[in-house]
C-alpha cells in the first residue's frame, strides 16, 4: 500500500496533467490558428470599437451607467480586455485572453465534476464542456471575452455553494446574471449536486429558488429604473412567453444533445490532413491520460463501476440542461446549429456536459463488466478527438472568413478613392464568398469605413457601406432624392431597428462581382422611372483620410 504522501503527490500530478490537457485542447480546438484569425460581426462594435481611449471610455461608460442590454459586466469586460490587450500586444494578445477565459472555465468545471464523479470521468466531462458542439462561438472574441465570464461566475458560485459558502455564491451568481442571463437559472439545480434526499433537499431547493428570484427582482427593478428599453421591447404576451419557455426547455436540450452526434459527423464530411492529424494525436493523448486518471478506481473495493453518485449527477444534469433554455424565448426557437446565434446553447454546456460525463461513466461501467474497460476508454477518447477536430474545422472556417474580409475590404477601399461626406456604397450580394460558421459580411459592415479611416468631424453623414440583396425594390423617389427603406429584421446599418436612408444624387457608389473580382459601376440606375446618377469618379482622386488601427489588420498592402 502506498504512503499517504505518495498518494497526495500522485493526485497533484494527475490534477496538473488534467489541467494541461484541458488547456492544450482549448488552444488547439479554438485558437491554434490565432495569427490567421481576425474580427467578425459583433467584434467590430464591441472589440475594435474600444481600441482607443475615446472608444474605450464610451463603451465603459455606457456599460456601467446605462447597463447595456442589462449586462454591464459583459460589456465592461469586453471593453477592458479589448482596449488593454490591443494596446499591449495587438489582436493576437486579445485572442490569448480569450483562450485564458475558456481554459479557466474548463478547469473550474473539472474541479466541480471532481467533487461528484471519478477523476477520469470528470476529465471527460470537462473536455466535453470546453468543446461543447452545440455552441460554435468559442472562437468569436465577443463571446470569449463577454459571455464566457458568465460561466466563470456560475462555476465559482457553484463551487462556493457546494462548499457551504452561501453569501459568496450568491454574489457570484448575481454577477453571472449581469453578464449573460441564460446561465443564471441553471443555478436553481445546484442543490441537487449536494447529495441530500427527501425533505431537506426540497427545503434547500426552495430556499435557493427564493434567493435567486429575489436577486432577479432587484436586478429587474434596477433595470427599469435605469430606463432599460430591452425589457419593454420583447413584444410578447405572458401566455406567449410561457408557451415558448415550454417549447424551449424541450427542443433546446434535444438540439444540443444531437449535436454531440452531428458535430463529429460534420468533421468526417470536411475531412482533411490537418483534421486527421488532430484526431490521431488527441485520440492517443486522451487514451493515455484517461487511463492514468482511472488507475486505482476500479481496483479499490469501495469504488464500484457505477454508484448512486452517477444517478444523482445524471438527474441534476438533465434538469440543468432544461433550465439552460428557460430564457430562450428572446432567441426563439433555440435551434441554431451554426453561426453567432448558437450562443443560445452557451448555458446548456453545463448540464449537457454533465449528462455526457454520466453517460460516459455508464458506458465504461458496462464495458468493465465484460473486461473491456481499456477498449471503452479508447473509444471514448476517439470520440472526443473527433469533437476536437470538429472544433478545428470551425476554426478553419473563421480563418476563411477573415481571408474573405481582408480580400473584400482591400478590393473595396481600392475602388473608393473619392468617398466623401454623404457617400453611400452598395455592394451587391451576388457571388461574394461565403462561410458557414461565421459570416464574412454582416450587419457590422457599415461600421467598418469609420474604423478604417479618421472621418473629419465636420462631415455630417460619414460614408458607409452596405452589402445588399433586393436593394432595387427598396428604393423610391422622395422629392429630389431617393429613399432607401431598410426593412431587414437585423438591418445592415449598425442599428437595431428598421429605418430609412436618404440617398442624394451622385452620392451612391455601386460595386458588384465580375469574373471573381469586385468592380465599380458608373452611369445611372432607374428608380420609379427616373434615373439616379451614380457617383462619378474624379480623375486623379486620392483618398486623403488618416488611417485608424483596424486598417493595418484588415487591408492588405
Amino acid at each position: 500500500m502506498s504512503h499517504p504522501s505518495q498518494r497526495r503527490s500522485a493526485y497533484r500530478i494527475d490534477f496538473l496533467l488534467a489541467l494541461a490537457v484541458l488547456a492544450t485542447t482549448v488552444w488547439v480546438a479554438h485558437f491554434m490558428h490565432y495569427r490567421a484569425l481576425g474580427l467578425y460581426e459583433d467584434d467590430y462594435f464591441f472589440v475594435s470599437g474600444a481600441w482607443r481611449w475615446p472608444g474605450f471610455l464610451a463603451h465603459a461608460k455606457q456599460a456601467l451607467l446605462t447597463w447595456t442590454e442589462g449586462r454591464p459586466v459583459n460589456f465592461f469586460s469586453l471593453a477592458v480586455c479589448s482596449f488593454a490587450a490591443e494596446a499591449l500586444g495587438g489582436l493576437p494578445l486579445i485572442y490569448f485572453v480569450g483562450f485564458i477565459a475558456i481554459a479557466l472555465n474548463a478547469s473550474l468545471f473539472y474541479v466541480l465534476l471532481g467533487r461528484l464523479l471519478p477523476r477520469y470521468i470528470a476529465l471527460a466531462g470537462a473536455l466535453a464542456f470546453c468543446l461543447f458542439p452545440a455552441d460554435t462561438t468559442h472562437t468569436l472574441l465577443t463571446h470569449a471575452l463577454g459571455l464566457q465570464p458568465a460561466l466563470t461566475l456560475f462555476l465559482i458560485a457553484a463551487l462556493a455553494y457546494l462548499s457551504g459558502r452561501r453569501i459568496p455564491a450568491y454574489f457570484a451568481i448575481a454577477g453571472s446574471l449581469l453578464t449573460y442571463e441564460s446561465v443564471y437559472l441553471v443555478f436553481l439545480a445546484v442543490p441537487l449536486l449536494r447529495g441530500k434526499r427527501g425533505r431537506p433537499l426540497v427545503e434547500e431547493l426552495c430556499r435557493n429558488a427564493a434567493m435567486l428570484f429575489a436577486i432577479l427582482a432587484v436586478v429587474v427593478i434596477a433595470r427599469i429604473s435605469m430606463g432599460d428599453e430591452r425589457l419593454g421591447t420583447l413584444g410578447l404576451g405572458f401566455s406567449t412567453i410561457l408557451a415558448r419557455v415550454a417549447v424551449g426547455v424541450v427542443t433546446g436540450p434535444v438540439v444540443s444533445l444531437l449535436d454531440f452526434v452531428r458535430g463529429p459527423a460534420r468533421t468526417i464530411l470536411r475531412w482533411n490532413r490537418e483534421l486527421a492529424f488532430v484526431v490521431v494525436a488527441f485520440a492517443i493523448t486522451f487514451t493515455c491520460v484517461l487511463r492514468r486518471q482511472g488507475i486505482g478506481f476500479f481496483d479499490e473495493p469501495r469504488n464500484e463501476p457505477w454508484t448512486v453518485e452517477g444517478s444523482r449527477s445524471l438527474a441534476a444534469g438533465v434538469v440543468m440542461l432544461g433550465l439552460a433554455y428557460a430564457l430562450s424565448f428572446t432567441h426563439f426557437p433555440p435551434m441554431a446549429q451554426q453561426g453567432r446565434m448558437t450562443s443560445v446553447h452557451l448555458a446548456a454546456g453545463v448540464g449537457g456536459s454533465l449528462v455526457f460525463a454520466c453517460a460516459s461513466w455508464a458506458f465504461v461501467a458496462v464495458a468493465h463488466r465484460f473486461r473491456l474497460r481499456d477498449a471503452a476508454l479508447g473509444l471514448l477518447s476517439l470520440y472526443l478527438s473527433l469533437v476536437v477536430a470538429y472544433r478545428v474545422s470551425i476554426q478553419e472556417d473563421f480563418v476563411r472568413a477573415w481571408k474573405n474580409q481582408r480580400w473584400f475590404w482591400t478590393s473595396t477601399v481600392g475602388l473608393l478613392p473619392d468617398i466623401e461626406d454623404g457617400t453611400i456604397v452598395f455592394v451587391l450580394d451576388r457571388d461574394l464568398p461565403k462561410t458557414r460558421y461565421i459570416e464574412s459580411n454582416s450587419w457590422a459592415d457599415p461600421l467598418i469605413l469609420g474604423q478604417l479611416f479618421v472621418i473629419p468631424r465636420h462631415w455630417q453623414a460619414p460614408p458607409r457601406l452596405f452589402v445588399v440583396n433586393s436593394w432595387a425594390k427598396e428604393l423610391r423617389r422622395q422629392g429630389g432624392s431617393v429613399e432607401w427603406l431598410v426593412t431587414d429584421p437585423e438591418p445592415p446599418a449598425g442599428t437595431w431597428s428598421a429605418h430609412s436612408e436618404i440617398i442624394g444624387d451622385a452620392r451612391l457608389i455601386l460595386l458588384e462581382m465580375e469574373d471573381g473580382r469586385l468592380v465599380r459601376r458608373f452611369g445611372s440606375i432607374d428608380v420609379d422611372g427616373l434615373p439616379l446618377q451614380l457617383k462619378t469618379r474624379r480623375v486623379g482622386a486620392k483618398l486623403g483620410l488618416d488611417k485608424r488601427p483596424l486598417y493595418h489588420y484588415l487591408i492588405e498592402e
